[in-house]
């Protein structure tokens, strides 16, 4: 994972306003630096469950995160999400964290 500098990295590990913020922003980096515009929620969970060791991930967890992260992810029908455009520029941190970092 990449992150703006070391203090945001830890600001995301010790966050406690939201569950599994490393996941998260996962999801998030996946779904950014992908070209990929519209993501199926079983990909992406095929993705990082092949990737990402740390959670055991399916579809069902991926989905389940999606639904809470409105701010940054757009529903375009079931099961099928997209990255508003406004997460492609700057730090994802902000997205994740429920005070904005």
């Amino acid at each position: 994972m990449l992150f703006c500098n070391r203090e945001c990295h830890l600001s995301l590990k010790t966050d406690k306003s939201v569950r599994k913020p490393e996941l998260r922003y996962a999801i998030l980096r996946l779904m950014r630096d992908h070209p990929v515009e519209q993501w199926n929620v079983k990909e992406l969970a095929r993705m990082l469950d092949q990737g990402y060791t740390r959670w055991r991930v399916n579809s069902a967890v991926v989905s389940q995160l999606l639904r809470t992260m409105k701010t940054s992810v757009e529903r375009i029908e079931p099961c099928v999400y997209k990255l508003k455009p406004e997460a492609y520029h700057g730090p994802l941190l902000r997205f994740i964290t429920k005070s904005g970092a």
